[in-house]
Formats: structure tokens, sequence, C-alpha cells
């Protein structure tokens, strides 16, 4: 008879599509046709990027996180970093939250999370 949690990891729904447009841009070639930012860009071929509200991941990071496999950011810190969930063109207000992107596939691209131990350590 408690509060029943989200069943999604993000309820904001219209802030899904300016993230995907991001991750476009990452994928995309430059005018020569060559990788935008080289391997990372190839690396967000096939990883999946998500946004998160739900309480659970809320607590454990107010930013952007990765599992190895996917991209996490909570929905809040997305939007303080857009200044609309309507993107026509990527701009310089897009810049910093395509740096954050691409840091956290740094992350996958050097394996940081098999740094991680085997099982979650203890919260208190």
């Amino acid at each position: 008879l408690g509060e029943k949690p989200p069943a999604r990891l993000n309820e904001q729904l219209s802030w899904n599509l300016p993230l995907q447009k991001l991750r476009s841009y990452i994928i995309q070639s430059d005018d020569l046709g060559l990788p935008r930012f080289g391997i990372l860009s190839v690396l967000a071929r096939r990883t999946p990027f998500h946004l998160y509200d739900h309480k659970a991941l809320v607590g454990l990071c107010s930013t952007a996180f990765t599992d190895g496999i996917q991209i996490f950011v909570n929905t809040e810190f997305f939007k303080s970093q857009i200044p609309s969930a309507h993107i026509e063109r990527i701009n310089s207000y897009h810049h910093s939250m395509i740096l954050i992107l691409l840091h956290e596939l740094s992350h996958i691209l050097f394996r940081h999370h098999t740094r991680m131990p085997p099982q979650a350590p203890p919260l208190l």
C-alpha cells in the first residue's frame, strides 16, 4: 500500500528524441566521410543511449554512467545541459552534452567497467 514505483526507466518521453539526435550526430561521418569522432563514433553505432528518471537510478547517479554495454543519462541532468527538447541542428549549446556522451563511450572503449567489483558494495 505504498507508492507504486514507475514501470519505465524514464517517464519524460519527450526528452528521448533529443538524446537520440545527439547520438546520431556522434555516429555520423564528417565531410571527408570519416567517423566524426573516430573510434568513439564507431562504438556509438552499437551502443544504446538511455535517459532515466527512475528513483532507484537517480539515487545512484545524478549525471551519467555506463554498464559497459549501454549509456544512461539522468533526465534532469540532461535537461540542464540542453536548452530545449526540440533540436533542429546541433550547435554550440549541445557541445557539453556531446562531450559527456563521448566521455561515457570512452569508459566503454577502455573497459573501465571491468574494474568494478563483481558484486555491488554495501550501501552502508
